[in-house]
């Protein structure tokens, strides 16, 4: 079941596209960081709670009470992720289109915003630039043991879409993006993560990256052991799908194969520790077909016999220069 949005008198310019799923020890720094954006337009924020298990609606409920003109929360009693065919991104994304609001920014329920002039910043970067489809900053990064460094080490620029295919370039959490674009991506059929976002976003404008850091992303653990046989051919349909909808070149796609090889060896060893014998063989051929002479070097270079002859020759060097 879904709570209905309730609309202001006021259309906001911007609205905050905020997913939520047990995020309760985040929260509430999450929120904070929308209530301190100092702006001179309207704003709101179209909380998801995708059904919690921990105290995640009742902080969000907290919220909406305090800053009514601010959240805008949508509840659900039943986790929307867990159903098969069910889209929480556009259920939410339905929701913001219907506010009118022209700027969509992003922000998870774990990360937040450190700068107050955040939305204020980018919001006037795309009012002066109309042929800029997307604003991008910089943000830190927190890991679990709490060590922290800057997202990127580059300047302020424009950003190209083979920057944005080769690596990440920027936090989700620092994106604010035409809304009526964002829209035409989600009328795109097929499965979606995103990098196929910020591509498409490249090829109907271009992307501007300011060098401030103004979000924190929480680096949480990557993919488990058990889910890198479903992951590897997760990413093959999202790769197939970005590459045939979007018309992505083909020396990035040999590129990016590289990757790709390295997902399906990932769950190929998986699967062999499993004894899923059929799964294990048929991820095998997939790294053959995408990259063997990719996969064979990766392999040398990280056996032992080789790591021996490295650490040999590194000593004997160290001896030759003591001497």
């Amino acid at each position: 079941m879904t709570t209905q949005i309730k609309h202001t008198e006021e259309r906001p310019l911007v609205a905050i596209h905020c997913m939520v799923y047990n995020h309760a020890p985040f929260l509430r720094e999450c929120f904070e960081g929308f209530v301190m954006q100092k702006t001179t337009f309207p704003f709101i924020a179209i909380v998801h709670d995708d059904a919690s298990t921990d105290e995640s609606a009742d902080i969000l409920r907290e919220y909406e009470v305090k800053y009514p003109h601010i959240f805008k929360p949508i509840y659900q009693t039943v986790n929307q992720h867990s159903i098969p065919g069910v889209s929480v991104v556009q259920t939410i994304n339905k929701a913001i289109q219907e506010t009118g609001a022209k700027y969509i920014a992003m922000c998870e329920g774990d990360d937040y915003w450190t700068d107050p002039l955040k939305l204020q910043r980018q919001v006037d970067f795309l009012e002066r630039n109309p042929k800029y489809s997307m604003s991008t900053e910089n943000g830190l990064v927190i890991y679990k043991d709490g060590s922290s460094w800057n997202f990127s080490e580059k300047e302020t620029r424009e950003i190209s879409m083979e920057e944005l295919l080769y690596q990440r370039q920027f936090p989700t959490a620092s994106v604010l993006m035409r809304t009526e674009l964002l829209c035409d991506v989600y009328k795109i059929e097929g499965p979606k993560f995103d990098t196929f976002i910020w591509t498409y976003m490249s090829q109907k404008g271009k992307i501007h990256y300011q060098n401030i850091v103004s979000s924190v992303y929480r680096r949480v653990d990557g993919v488990t052991e058990r889910d890198k046989v479903k992951w590897a051919y997760m990413v093959e349909l999202f790769n197939k799908n970005l590459y045939e909808k979007l018309n992505i070149p083909s020396y990035i796609i040999k590129q990016r194969n590289k990757v790709q090889v390295l997902d399906f060896y990932y769950g190929y060893k998986v699967a062999k520790e499993q004894k899923n014998i059929k799964v294990a063989y048929e991820l095998f051929l997939k790294c053959l077909h995408y990259d063997a002479f990719y996969l064979l070097k990766y392999i040398c270079i990280n056996s032992r016999p080789y790591q021996q002859m490295v650490r040999l020759f590194s000593f004997q060097s160290f001896l030759i220069k003591s001497f």
